[in-house]
Formats: structure tokens, C-alpha cells, sequence
């Protein structure tokens, strides 16, 4: 077993060639969509209710789309899915949808599916990492939990991060409790992305595991 996880900040960009069709659908269903991209922020795993099952362009000529692409809604390419389907993803799982054109009526030939990571793990050391910014929490979350909550810092490095060993039970990818704006991996995830050539967009940093 690897004795290091790997985090990634991918999701700190937002990409707005595309959007889900939930974000046409009146004001209540902005807000619910809303909703369930913040949930999915804190790990906590959608419903293929809550998942685009069309994704319209929002420009007559968008821009190409990436291997991983965060429009509130996580996508990711067709290889990077592949390699997903090969790792335990917990309670969090892969939803096709339909592309169209920016008449959200003309087909588009992408093959990309939006990505719920839906796992949260509480293994993030905030007294072993202190090149981690300290960040807001929610106000109800008890005192402790809102004292070691960070997000990484502007130029974060390889083992800026700590971690207990708990981070390597359970599913190959989830989000941290205390640490924001950020999601991690396994190493043997990582790796299969590296082999494929797929890391690129994750803009991945390897984690230290104390304990």
C-alpha cells in the first residue's frame, strides 16, 4: 500500500463554454442546482436527479472540452471515465448526457459524463500542513472542525499536505471535510492517470501520510 495520496484543485476554475440544462429551467431549478453542486463540494453524493441529463453550449462555437471540466457539474472525458471505472468510487458514480449545439436542439459529439465524487473522508492534518491557507467553515460545524479548516495555498507544492492513514481506506477518490476547494486520490488512481496521460487537468500534488 502506498504510503502517499494525491490532491488536486482541478475544480478551482470553472469552465463556461457549457452548462447544464437544469441552469435553463427557471429560477427554482438554478437554486436547486446550486444546491447540489455545494453538496457535492463537501463530498456528500448526488442523485441522477440532481445530474444533467442535457448539457447545451452556451457560445456558437465553444470552446473544446477538456479531460476534466468543472461547469458547477464535474465532466470528464471518455478516457478519463474509462480509468474511473476501474477504482472503487464509493457512493459517488458517472451520468451520460446528451450535448447540444447552443440551439439546445442540434446534437453535438461529445462523449464526456459528468463525475460525482460522492465520498467525504476526515483524515486532513491541518498541524502537519502549515502551508495550508486557513478558510471559512459552516457556522454550525462544531469549533474544532472550523479551527483546522484550510485550503491549499496559491503555489502549493508536493507534500505541503499531511494526512492520517485513514485517508487510505475506503473509495480511491472523496473530498476532505476540512480542507476546501480542493479533492483527493489514491495513488493507485493517480497513477493509472498518469500511465494514460491524463493528469494534465487535475494539476495533481502529492500528500504525505503520517501515521
Amino acid at each position: 500500500m502506498s504510503d502517499y495520496v494525491w490532491a488536486s484543485d482541478a475544480l478551482i476554475g470553472s469552465y463556461h463554454d457549457f452548462a447544464g440544462d437544469v441552469y435553463f429551467q427557471g429560477a427554482d431549478a438554478v437554486e436547486k442546482a446550486k444546491r447540489s453542486v455545494a453538496r457535492s463540494s463537501y463530498g456528500y453524493p448526488l442523485s441522477r436527479e440532481d445530474i444533467p441529463s442535457k448539457t447545451f453550449a452556451d457560445k456558437t462555437k465553444p470552446q473544446k472540452l477538456k479531460h476534466f471540466n468543472v461547469i458547477g457539474f464535474f465532466l470528464v472525458s471518455p478516457d478519463v471515465a474509462d480509468v474511473l471505472r476501474q477504482v472503487d468510487l464509493g457512493q459517488g458514480g458517472l451520468y451520460e448526457t446528451e450535448f447540444f449545439e447552443k440551439d439546445q436542439v442540434t446534437p453535438l459529439d461529445y462523449r464526456h459524463v459528468y463525475w460525482d465524487i460522492g465520498n467525504q473522508k476526515d483524515s486532513f492534518i491541518a498541524d502537519a500542513s502549515p502551508k495550508a491557507d486557513k478558510t471559512t467553515a459552516p457556522r454550525d460545524w462544531p469549533e474544532p472542525d472550523r479551527a483546522r479548516t484550510r485550503r491549499r495555498h496559491s503555489d502549493w507544492k508536493d507534500d505541503d499536505l499531511a494526512l492520517s492513514a485513514d485517508a487510505l481506506i475506503g473509495p480511491d477518490c472523496w473530498v476532505e471535510k476540512c480542507f476546501r476547494c480542493s479533492f483527493f486520490m489514491s495513488d493507485r488512481l493517480a497513477q493509472m492517470l498518469f500511465a494514460e496521460g491524463l493528469d494534465r487537468d487535475f494539476n495533481l500534488k502529492r500528500c504525505r501520510i503520517l501515521g
